[in-house]
């Protein structure tokens, strides 16, 4: 886990493994194969997830390959009063909080 990365006395060892990792991770984002831009003449779709204590969503594309591509990510912690709401209520909340944030 990432976080425990920044514990006191925690060393961390970067090994070859560790290297390939980080090494597919920026050929991801610089080659466009993590994020696309999107094109405005075009249907966007909205995935839109909650749960008892959060919520996401995803705007993607389909590309010119076909693929469906993302176009950007949203999520954020529930405010304690919002993770008693209905599980409706939380999924369009969802879709408002992203489209605000978008």
């Amino acid at each position: 886990m990432p976080h425990k990365l920044t514990k006191k006395n925690r060393s961390f060892l970067y090994t070859n493994d560790t290297n390939k990792a980080f090494l597919d991770i920026e050929k991801a984002f610089t080659y466009g194969l993590f994020l696309a831009h999107g094109d405005p003449q075009k249907l966007f779709d909205i995935e839109a997830y909650a749960s008892n204590f959060a919520l996401g969503s995803i705007l993607s594309q389909e590309g010119d390959d076909g693929k469906v591509k993302p176009e950007a990510f949203h999520s954020r912690k529930f405010a304690t009063i919002k993770i008693n709401y209905e599980v409706h209520d939380q999924e369009l909340l969802t879709l408002v909080d992203s489209f605000e944030q978008w």
